[in-house]
């Protein structure tokens, strides 16, 4: 979850033109660095972009041969000093400046720290379990998908 969770805000991160983008006032940007600090945002996403990359090759051995240059790829356009001001503008749009030092100052006590452990495991474990239960209902939905694109390709088109 937490994986996912990151990979979610690199995405919107990315997605951020800085020509465009608010300044963020002193105070708040030092409490969202704060906050990065607390969970160890450089250390989480090198790891978390890292990690996506080789569970994407793991489902898809065809990729091996890959990986290495996926992952330099990866190092070269996703460095932490290249994202962390986009990052620090979509933290800031989300969490006010207390937010973000009472944010931090939970991340930093041994319960924070703990679920900063635990949500990888946790996370998996909700993936595992939400995907046991729909498997068994995966050609239910498959043929539902092929009956509304097959009556959509057999529809009379308008002009």
């Amino acid at each position: 979850m937490k994986k996912h969770l990151w990979m979610a805000v690199l995405l919107a991160a990315c997605a951020v033109r800085p020509a465009a983008a608010q300044a963020v006032a002193p105070t708040h940007r030092a409490a969202i660095e704060e906050l990065f600090a607390a969970i160890g945002a450089e250390r989480e996403i090198t790891a978390g972009v890292e990690a996506e990359i080789r569970g994407a090759v793991s489902r898809q051995p065809a990729m091996a041969e890959y990986e290495g240059m996926m992952l330099a790829h990866a190092r070269r356009y996703l460095r932490w000093a290249d994202l962390k001001e986009d990052f620090i503008r979509v933290y800031a749009r989300t969490y006010t400046e207390p937010d973000a030092r009472q944010l931090a100052a939970f991340y930093r006590t041994p319960l924070g720290q703990k679920t900063l452990r635990v949500q990888p495991q946790l996370g998996a474990e909700v993936r595992r379990i939400t995907q046991a239960r729909l498997r068994p209902h995966a050609k239910e939905l498959s043929d539902a998908i092929t009956a509304r694109a097959r009556a959509r390709r057999q529809a009379p088109q308008r002009p």
